[in-house]
């Protein structure tokens, strides 16, 4: 799920243009909840002109995650005794993130201008 939509080219203060964004503004965020039922699923696409910048939080009691990122699995081995983790992730414009295995997981963080 979106959050907040991109506006990719200027900042918006009650409806009413201010000044250019410039790289690095955050132009939206993004909360993705992942569960047992996305098997073989894709999760996000980041949007051309800007990139993401957040986490991968594996769930305490979630067995292992099989992250995809263009295709290619990522596997992400999950230790429960440690509680839950937040592993940072940076994607760019038309990176496309998946799930290769029904688990549980969070994807979260802020969408920046490229």
């Amino acid at each position: 799920m979106l959050i907040n939509q991109p506006t990719l080219d200027t900042a918006i203060s009650g409806g009413v243009a201010t000044i250019p964004l410039v790289r690095g503004d955050v132009i939206g965020s993004v909360a993705i909840a992942v569960d047992n039922g996305n098997a073989n699923t894709t999760i996000y696409t980041v949007p051309e002109n800007s990139y993401f910048e957040g986490y991968i939080v594996m769930h305490n009691g979630s067995s292992n995650v099989y992250l995809t990122v263009n295709g290619i699995t990522m596997p992400m081995f999950n230790n429960t005794t440690y509680g839950n983790r937040a592993i940072p992730v940076n994607f760019y414009a038309g990176d496309v993130i998946g799930c290769s295995s029904a688990s549980y997981w969070n994807f979260m963080g802020l969408l920046r201008k490229a």
